[in-house]
């Protein structure tokens, strides 16, 4: 079992055979190059997140889930994403990338693409599971911008409904925290 996939078995009651929930991380959706921290990859991740999330994730419910399809899927993208594309930018000058990275029209187009083909696959491997984007939110770790977080929260939003995906706005969640 990867430690990047985990699963929770919620029960219903006796007799019941309860609530699965599958989360399965990865490098970004916009990806391969990742980050420096990403590599080496771990020896049981494919090498792009298609491998991830087409081979690994079938492995992981083939095992864990007994080759059921996962009642809840949350798949979230964007702090790997941004990273990635700092460490690789043009002109890249060192620094923090969350305090002075700036996502432009570019990256967004890269990551909804990103999205929506995450979002197909999983589809296609899981066609009964439930899928939920759990959104970008700024913190005092990784400091990613309020803006980058609006931008790429804002882009996935537009296209949720015609990708059947729902949003797990943690985004907005973190914005009401005083």
């Amino acid at each position: 079992r990867s430690h990047d996939q985990h699963v929770c078995r919620l029960p219903v009651g006796p007799g019941g055979d309860g609530v699965v929930l599958g989360i399965f991380a990865h490098y970004g959706v916009t990806g391969p190059p990742y980050w420096v921290y990403a590599y080496p990859l771990a020896p049981w991740l494919g090498s792009t997140t298609d491998q991830m999330l087409s081979t690994d994730t079938v492995c992981f419910s083939a095992s864990a889930l007994r080759g059921r399809d996962p009642t809840l899927v949350v798949l979230g993208s964007g702090y790997w994403d941004i990273a990635a594309w700092w460490a690789h930018g043009v002109g890249h000058a060192g620094g923090n990338f969350s305090d002075t990275f700036e996502v432009d029209a570019t990256h967004v187009v890269a990551y909804v693409t990103g999205v929506v083909r995450a979002v197909s696959s999983l589809r296609t491997i899981y066609p009964s599971s439930r899928l939920l984007w759990r959104t970008l939110h700024p913190g005092a770790k990784h400091k990613i911008t309020p803006a980058n977080c609006r931008l790429l929260n804002a882009a996935v939003r537009a296209r949720a409904a015609e990708m059947r995906l729902e949003i797990w706005d943690v985004g907005r969640m973190m914005q009401a925290v005083p």
